[in-house]
C-alpha cells in the first residue's frame, strides 16, 4: 500500500511539474498587429491594433476563433460597430501588466502598441449592452454615450409652472442638452429641467432632461434599464407655447401635455 501511495505521489508531482513548465498564460496573444479574419484562440479576449487613432485602427474581439472588428475606422467587417475615436485615443496610461488582474466577467484589452493589457470597466468597452450598470452606478441606456440614472427623479414634476410662452428656441427632438442650453427664462420656473440641471448623482453633475428621441431609447430598453413606471415621462422637447412632449411608458405613445401638468422625470447624460 505504501508503495502504491508513493507511486501516486510521484505521478502527481511529475504532472504538476509538467503543467508548470508548459503552462500557457490564459490571455497570451503572440505576434505584432492582427487583422480582422485572422485566427485567435482566446474567446472574448480583445486587442487594439497598433494604429488605433489613425486610418485603419480598430479594436478586435475574438469571436468563434476569428478576430472581428468592434471599433473600425476604414475597414468594414462583420460585427463592425460605430464607436467614438476619442474612446480609443483616451486609453493611454490605463493599462496593466497582467490580464489576470481583470475582475471576473471583464474581457482584457491588449494594447499592441505598448504590449500592455487593460481591464475595461463594464461601460468602458466600445459597445456595452443596454442596461449595463457602470462602475459609478449609472446605467448605459443603449445609445452612443447615453447614460441614465438608476431611479426616477420625480413622479410629479411640472415641465414649467405656467403656459403661453415659446420657451425653447430652437427646439430639438434629438438633443436634450441643446434644449437645456436654448431654454429661456428662470430655471426655477422649469421644475423638470431644474431637477436634472441641479442633480448630483453617480459622481456627475451634467444631467439633463432627455429629448423625445432620447426618451424613445429609454422606452425601448426600459426592461433592461429598470425602475420605470408605466406612466408619462417628460421630455425636454417643446411642442408649442402651451404644451411639451411626453413619453407614455405604458403604450409607447408620445402625446402633447400642458406644461404645467405633473409627470415623471428621469435624467440622462452623455460622456
Amino acid at each position: 500500500m505504501r508503495g502504491n501511495t508513493l507511486h501516486n505521489d510521484i505521478r502527481v508531482l511529475i504532472l504538476a511539474v509538467l503543467l508548470t513548465v508548459f503552462a500557457v498564460p490564459a490571455y497570451a496573444l503572440e505576434g505584432s498587429d492582427t487583422a480582422p479574419g485572422d485566427a485567435c484562440t482566446v474567446e472574448d479576449a480583445m486587442r487594439m491594433t497598433a494604429n488605433p487613432s489613425g486610418n485603419g485602427g480598430y479594436i478586435l474581439t475574438c469571436k468563434g476563433g476569428v478576430w472581428k472588428a468592434t471599433f473600425n475606422v476604414a475597414t468594414p467587417t462583420e460585427d463592425d460597430q460605430l464607436a467614438n475615436k476619442a474612446y480609443v485615443d483616451s486609453q493611454g496610461g490605463m493599462s496593466i501588466q497582467n490580464p489576470d488582474d481583470c475582475d471576473e466577467g471583464e474581457s482584457p484589452l491588449y494594447i499592441a502598441a505598448t504590449g500592455d493589457w487593460w481591464c475595461p470597466a463594464p461601460c468602458d468597452v466600445p459597445s456595452p449592452t443596454a442596461g449595463t450598470v457602470c462602475d459609478d452606478g449609472s446605467i448605459f441606456a443603449g445609445d452612443t454615450n447615453l447614460y441614465v440614472t438608476d431611479v426616477d427623479q420625480s413622479s410629479s414634476s411640472q415641465w414649467k409652472t405656467s403656459q403661453g410662452t415659446d420657451d425653447i428656441d430652437p427646439d430639438s427632438s434629438t438633443d436634450g442638452q441643446a434644449n437645456h442650453d436654448n431654454r429661456s427664462g428662470t430655471l426655477s420656473d422649469f421644475p423638470a429641467f431644474e431637477l436634472c440641471e441641479n442633480l448630483d448623482r453617480h459622481g456627475h453633475t451634467d444631467w439633463y432632461l432627455p429629448a423625445i428621441t432620447e426618451m424613445d431609447v429609454l422606452y425601448t430598453n426600459r426592461i433592461a434599464i429598470g425602475g420605470f413606471s408605466t406612466s408619462n415621462y417628460w421630455s425636454s422637447t417643446e411642442s408649442d407655447i402651451n404644451r411639451a412632449r411626453v413619453k407614455d411608458f405604458d403604450n409607447d405613445l408620445e402625446p402633447l401635455k400642458y406644461k404645467n401638468s405633473t409627470y415623471y422625470v428621469r435624467c440622462v447624460r452623455r460622456n
